[in-house]
């Protein structure tokens, strides 16, 4: 059997559903993978609570449930937990602003020292216009030789590029599958299946969020009813504009640029278009007369390079992301060589 310390930087629906994920199959991962996965250490905006033992992932669970922070937990029974007292583990405030304490190195060398951690997840929430704290407190994991999962969109799509470049030079793992497509597996099976093979043309529906909304639009509900239906289930950025103004989308189709394409692009660099603006009127008409209205990432192959867009579009009703519905996320691929590929998932809860 193999320990793996595992540190999880934030904890709202992705954080708490990951928590509930390892507490819930504990057993699978012990006896069919030969691993215990450790949690050693949990951050939210109020501070990080940590075992060296191993946290208490019942009581974080029901705490966050409950609407308490880690921070508070960390007071109440932060030198309890799990038998910290025991194991040197404790609760330690960083800030009540949005992780101000992780933007300091001070602040990260805490939280990375109280770890222990052999996996950094990054899961806090995404800032598109400096990619900060994640940024940051990966490339301090990294320095330590801490192996990182990422699913922090904003610090990807700026510095993709050099967080990989550090992860080989410290020959570590760094995964971030869950930042483009959730749990849709399109970064495996773009670069490691389709290896062989040129994308000619990628499409894809990548927010959760912007298609529920669409399509309960499309079915008559007003916009502010098909977001808080969003909202309830657990798909909605932090910052509700990411989702509406196409950023969240654009982040995603940058970091599957560099990821798979191979080229590195900023948000800033293509055109990107959000659903602001948009009527239920136009979705109904467009549904009565056999299209559906999407919000499309677009990769297609220009000569030597990609022209990126994000955009709302009206698509015909046989083109394969005309069905991908409420709740769902899908690509279509085109390649030179290796076919065409359409592929999506359809989430049951906010989980990664």
């Amino acid at each position: 059997m193999q320990i793996v310390n595992v540190a999880i930087a934030g904890s709202g629906n992705m954080g708490l559903r990951l928590m509930s994920l390892l507490h819930q199959k504990r057993d699978y991962f012990l006896f069919k993978q030969g691993l215990e996965l450790r949690v050693t250490a949990v951050a939210d905006s109020s501070g990080f609570i940590a075992d060296h033992a191993g946290l208490d992932l019942s009581k974080l669970i029901a705490a966050k449930e409950g609407g308490k922070s880690i921070c508070s937990l960390g007071e109440d029974a932060g030198a309890k937990t799990s038998g910290a007292q025991e194991s040197g583990g404790y609760g330690s405030p960083l800030s009540s602003a949005c992780f101000r304490g992780l933007a300091t190195l001070e602040g990260r060398d805490s939280f990375l020292d109280a770890a222990r951690a052999d996996i950094l997840v990054n899961l806090l929430p995404t800032d598109v216009v400096s990619g900060e704290p994640g940024g940051a407190l990966m490339a301090d994991a990294m320095n330590r030789s801490i192996s990182v999962v990422c699913a922090d969109k904003g610090a990807l799509a700026l510095k993709l590029g050099q967080l990989e470049d550090q992860a080989k030079l410290k020959d570590i793992g760094f995964a971030y599958s869950a930042a483009v497509g959730g749990g849709l597996p399109l970064l495996p099976l773009c670069r490691r299946d389709l290896a062989g093979a040129r994308i000619i043309l990628f499409e894809a529906i990548l927010s959760n969020t912007v298609n529920t909304i669409l399509a309960r639009m499309a079915e008559g509900s007003s916009f502010d009813v098909a977001w808080l239906e969003s909202m309830e289930l657990g798909y909605a950025e932090t910052d509700p504009r990411l989702d509406i103004s196409g950023l969240d989308t654009g982040a995603k189709l940058a970091i599957f640029s560099g990821a798979v394409l191979g080229q590195y692009r900023r948000v800033s660099d293509f055109n990107v278009v959000g659903i602001s603006g948009l009527e239920p009127d136009r979705l109904r008409a467009a549904r009565r007369e056999g299209r559906e209205l999407k919000l499309i990432a677009r990769a297609r192959l220009d000569g030597d390079s990609y022209s990126l867009s994000v955009a709302p579009e009206e698509i015909q009703a046989m083109h394969p992301l005309a069905r991908v519905g409420p709740g769902t996320t899908g690509a279509w691929i085109e390649t030179d060589c290796g076919g065409d590929f359409f592929i999506a998932q359809r989430s049951q809860d906010a989980g990664p």
